[in-house]
């Protein structure tokens, strides 16, 4: 079984290069998420859309599909294309750094999938399709994908640590600012609105004289486009060869 998982991650390896993940797979599909992005925002349709207090999702509404008709396809492109792009760098990533440190990245790659299972479910399952499983199942799968790419980008990270393969010291001090900062805005929004304003964090209706800094739709939009960006540094940190 062990000798099966050895040479599964070798032909990963080998074919797909890091030339091949950073000059043709991630350049293309980042720059399918945003166009995607841009032409859902552009061709929407309905009563004036709140950017800074609407979350993403918003761009498609099951209870008034006539506000977004043609935008909401490329919403859940845009969502179906993170997810796969989620997929091609763990399978460049995994096999490198298991030479590292095998158990930390194997917890570190199981999570990514769950991330990456989400954005699909999201980009995939318009919302209220399985209300039978759950009315909220497009907002479980978008947690699962946070919870996903958080924890799998700490595990992949500890991994480094704790495995010192030779990287970029520079690239690799980026990519932990980009992540913690990440965090920290989440802690800021959701402390400050719920400890401080008494407001609903969750909300995504205009609060007067209140920043929509501390509103879930900044946090979102902020840590997709993170994600994005961790997804093309970490195949730029991590060599063909550990």
């Amino acid at each position: 079984m062990v000798t099966m998982i050895y040479i599964s991650e070798r032909r990963a390896s080998i074919m797909l290069s890091q030339q091949i993940y950073l000059k043709r797979i991630y350049p293309v599909a980042a720059i399918i998420i945003l166009v995607f992005s841009i032409l859902a925002r552009v061709l929407w349709v309905g009563p004036p859309y709140i950017d800074l207090w609407e979350t993403i999702s918003s761009l498609y509404n099951p209870s008034h599909p006539e506000y977004n008709p043609v935008g909401a396809y490329f919403f859940w492109g845009t969502m179906a294309t993170t997810g796969l792009l989620t997929i091609a760098m763990i399978v460049y990533v995994h096999p490198r750094l298991a030479h590292v440190k095998k158990g930390i990245t194997i917890f570190g790659t199981f999570w990514m999938l769950v991330g990456a299972i989400g954005f699909l479910l999201v980009g995939l399952v318009p919302q209220h399709t399985l209300d039978f499983i759950s009315p909220r199942f497009h907002e479980i799968s978008a947690v699962v994908a946070l919870i996903g790419a958080l924890f799998g980008a700490a595990f992949y990270g500890l991994a480094m640590i704790t495995g010192k393969p030779p990287l970029n010291r520079k690239l690799f001090i980026l990519i932990t600012v980009l992540m913690w900062g990440l965090i920290g805005l989440i802690v800021l929004s959701a402390g400050g609105a719920y400890l401080v304003f008494g407001t609903d964090w969750a909300g995504q209706t205009p609060i007067p004289n209140l920043s929509p800094l501390f509103s879930i739709a900044i946090c979102e939009k902020v840590g997709f486009w993170v994600w994005i960006a961790y997804m093309g540094l970490i195949g730029a940190l991590i060599p063909d060869h550990l």
